[in-house]
């Protein structure tokens, strides 16, 4: 699987893992720091992307294609930027945690949010001059082998106290340590606590936008 520019890969902090676990197998290891990666991500909302898809005539459905390392966890906004200086999301606005549709002159609905496949769709045939940028809440896949470079130079430590934190729960081993894996999960989940709230304070990972090309949409 190739990634990205901007991805970096588990390696460093496989050695912190096996530290504190020694015998623990490399690929135990890294599958450890993956699920605490995909769990950090949906928890705290913290990795969000931008996706810019160019509209064309006739099209309702634009898919959210994630890099390749990445799934869509869930859309969080959507707007149609038909090039005037209202901005971003002068037609579309955020999505609700309970709503899935904007009513604000267009509507947008999500679909597929139980499924790899996420799509936007709207109640309008686009315009080939305009551009739909949707929001998203991004994580790791599970079968990744990498992790988005801001999240592992910000956030790497605590993704190694969630992957400790099931891991020294591991019953029979010499490094079973429940007392200390409930110390890791609960740092991990103070982690999870800041990130959210950086989140909201408009602090975010998502610097990274998605380009989409004309053509790759379904009518």
């Amino acid at each position: 699987m190739t990634c990205r520019p901007g991805f970096s890969d588990f390696t460093p902090f496989l050695a912190r893992v096996v530290a504190a676990a020694p015998g623990l197998p490399d690929v135990a290891a890294h599958s450890y720091l993956r699920d605490a990666a995909i769990r950090f991500c949906e928890a705290s909302g913290w990795l969000e992307r931008d996706a810019a898809m160019p509209m064309a005539w006739g099209v309702r459905d634009y898919p959210v294609v994630p890099a390749d390392c990445e799934r869509v966890v869930r859309v969080v906004a959507a707007g149609i930027d038909c090039g005037t200086p209202e901005g971003l999301w002068q037609e579309g606005g955020m999505l609700g945690p309970r709503r899935d549709v904007i009513e604000t002159g267009c509507g947008f609905r999500v679909e597929g949010l139980e499924t790899p496949d996420v799509s936007v769709w709207i109640d309008r045939d686009g315009n080939a001059c305009d551009t739909l940028r949707v929001r998203y809440v991004a994580a790791p896949r599970h079968d990744a082998c990498r992790l988005d470079a801001r999240l592992a130079e910000e956030w790497g430590r605590a993704l190694v106290e969630g992957a400790l934190a099931d891991v020294l729960l591991l019953p029979g081993h010499p490094f079973s340590d429940p007392r200390l894996a409930t110390i890791y999960g609960q740092r991990f989940d103070a982690a999870i606590l800041r990130a959210r709230t950086r989140r909201l304070r408009g602090r975010t990972g998502g610097a990274r936008t998605m380009v989409l090309e004309r053509g790759d949409f379904a009518v």
